[in-house]
């Protein structure tokens, strides 16, 4: 066998398990241990920097190269409702992220209202009402994120050996779009390649009823 017609049965084996990944993502969905609905709690993953979710906003000019800023929080918290015991997507509301900062300064991040969708082929979508954007702010530092999505990046795997809670790894692909209303060592104006550069967080589930019985949340 040429190494020509090696190559080309490597490079066709690498392209058929690309395929199979890809369309095994897409099959993928949540699943909740109940008959009906269950309720879901996103909670930080753990106390160290593991639960730190960190935004980076970041433009390329093209005579001064790029320009960014970054926020951290130390955690993030919220809620999402599975109306069956399976999904291929789950809407997260109530978010609120934690003792945020910038470059040193305290910062402050407001939802109005925005809501994450997580999709079970690793996906993340941002949801607003109309009009309203994702504020982050810091003294003399105002950044807006709206509507969009689906962005890739986020990975799924189960927290312990047992499927009874799901780490979620919330990374994006550097497609996040923006807009720096003022200051953050930035010039007004749009950016396009904002991403979650790091962050991760647990979700855990109930039912969906008065009692509220934990059941186990895991994602195949």
């Amino acid at each position: 066998m040429s190494s020509r017609i090696m190559l080309s049965a490597a490079l066709l084996a690498v392209l058929l398990l690309a395929a199979v990944n890809a369309a095994g993502a897409a099959a993928a969905e949540f699943h909740c241990s109940t008959t009906g609905s269950c309720r879901v709690t996103l909670k930080p993953d753990g106390t160290g920097k593991t639960e730190h979710q960190t935004f980076m906003f970041t433009r390329a000019l093209p005579e001064e190269g790029a320009e960014s800023v970054g926020f951290t929080c130390t955690s993030i918290t919220g809620e999402a409702t599975m109306p069956e015991s399976k999904a291929k997507e789950i809407t997260v509301t109530g978010i609120e992220y934690h003792e945020c900062s910038s470059v040193g300064l305290v910062a402050a991040v407001r939802m109005n209202g925005c809501d994450y969708l997580l999709g079970a082929a690793g996906q993340l979508s941002i949801k607003c009402p109309f009009g309203k954007k994702i504020e982050w702010e810091a003294v003399g530092c105002i950044a807006t994120v709206g509507e969009q999505g689906p962005l890739g990046g986020p990975s799924f795997h189960d927290a312990g050996t047992t499927k009874t809670e799901l780490t979620v790894q919330s990374q994006t692909e550097e497609k996040l779009k923006g807009t720096i209303v003022e200051g953050c060592a930035m010039k007004p104006g749009e950016f396009s390649a904002g991403r979650i550069t790091t962050g991760n967080f647990i979700l855990t589930a109930e039912k969906d009823n008065s009692f509220g019985e934990m059941v186990s949340i895991w994602w195949e």
